[in-house]
């Protein structure tokens, strides 16, 4: 397989914007497809720096602020399974398990008996991990407030609107492409 960038993959042979492998007309919206997937590995890019500034900035090992993320978005009374964790985030048990480790030991995370079923762990977020989140928040917010600050209301609901709608376009076809009717996570 030929990768488009870290995070997308395109089979090999299978060049996006190119007329189909039958020989036939090229799909639709062929002609912006370059420029977009150059967009998409600009924004991965940025996201990854982004990420590693915003690392920096709250103590929390590489790619740590995600899984401290997904476990704070647990809903009240709700139960976060490290299992249910690794689906959510899209990575292995194990290094979930790992990211886990590092998180308690900086005491931003604590395993707790599950009410239910006592020999497995649940997850839950310290107040010393929900003071990092909301740094990271506020760093977030004032980040997109500073980007965006020359955009117009409709400009950035425009913007809202058509990534919210890739995305879940996006989802769906790698739900289909998975072949087990869910977008690997």
């Amino acid at each position: 397989m030929g990768t488009l960038n870290d995070e997308l993959v395109v089979p090999a042979g299978n060049s996006i914007g190119t007329a189909g492998s039958d020989g036939g007309d090229p799909p639709a919206h062929a002609e912006p497809l370059p420029a977009l997937r150059d967009h998409i590995r600009t924004f991965s890019r940025d996201l990854r720096l982004t990420r590693h500034h915003l690392n920096r900035e709250t103590a929390v090992p590489l790619g740590g602020l995600g899984v401290l993320t997904a476990i704070g978005r647990t809903p009240p009374g709700g139960l976060c399974r490290g299992k249910d964790l690794a689906t959510a985030c899209a990575l292995d048990a194990s290094t979930i398990s790992r990211f886990v480790g590092a998180l308690v030991e900086r005491g931003l995370v604590e395993r707790r008996p599950d009410p239910i079923d006592g020999r497995v762990a649940v997850l839950a977020v310290t107040p010393a991990g929900q003071r990092v989140l909301h740094e990271a928040e506020m760093w977030g917010e004032d980040l997109l407030t500073a980007v965006l600050a020359s955009w117009s209301d409709s400009e950035v609901d425009v913007l809202v609107g058509s990534l919210g709608r890739f995305l879940s376009d996006l989802e769906t076809e790698l739900a289909q492409r998975s072949g087990n009717g869910r977008a690997p996570r």
